[in-house]
């Protein structure tokens, strides 16, 4: 639902003659951002330019042979090539880095020139967080002025964030335990109850281990 959502939302935009920023992670979240576009067939009938990643997403590209996908991005040639399509004003898509719009990144740089823009959309993928540019473009009301590091920009386009789950869901993570048959399993990341009452349960608990900070744990 959500990825038609998105697609949707694309599509209209460009239809209208505008264009679109989708600030993306570098790792993984663009690599499947643009899968998803190449397979709903918008790199086939808009332009979509890529910004960053390069080097995460030759490793998807040389490694998994299901990624061959992403031997279709388009890239800029140069800066110079980069600002004039920028300024073109042309409908287009740009993927671009970083996914939280930090001062400096492309998808930062990209941000300031469409949130002036009102036939423009600057479509959030990953989440925001809220001290950083992105979290301040996210929240800001229409019309009014967004506070950024290089200055006060009013925001007249369309800004929208899409939830694309940022985790391995636990299907997903059964069947990666399933195809790498680890020795041992280290849970870092989640609810530490949840862990817990997990690891209570597991069949194989004695190669799980619950990571602590501070701790060292010796397998």
């Amino acid at each position: 639902e959500t990825e038609n959502l998105f697609i949707d939302a694309i599509e209209n935009t460009l239809l209208a003659g505008g264009r679109v920023l989708i600030p993306t992670l570098a790792i993984d979240r663009m690599a499947e951002i643009y899968a998803l576009l190449y397979e709903r067939q918008i790199c086939h009938e808009w332009p979509v330019w890529v910004i960053g990643g390069a080097l995460p997403t030759e490793i998807y590209r040389r490694y998994a042979p299901c990624t061959q996908v992403l031997s279709t991005m388009k890239r800029f040639a140069d800066r110079f090539h980069q600002n004039n399509t920028k300024v073109s004003g042309e409908p287009m898509v740009v993927l671009a880095s970083s996914g939280m719009l930090a001062q400096n990144s492309p998808s930062y740089s990209w941000a300031t020139e469409f949130l002036v823009d009102s036939d423009a959309a600057i479509f959030m993928v990953n989440w925001q967080d809220p001290c950083m540019p992105g979290g301040a473009i996210l929240k800001a009301a229409q019309n009014a002025d967004v506070a950024l590091p290089t200055g006060l920009y009013p925001r007249r386009c369309r800004i929208e964030r899409f939830d694309f789950s940022t985790h391995a869901k636990e299907d997903e993570m059964t069947e990666i335990e399933r195809r790498l048959n680890p020795d041992e399993i280290v849970h870092v990341h989640g609810d530490g109850e949840r862990i817990d009452a997990f690891l209570k349960t597991a069949s194989d608990a004695s190669r799980r281990h619950k990571a602590f900070v501070g701790r060292t744990i010796r397998l």
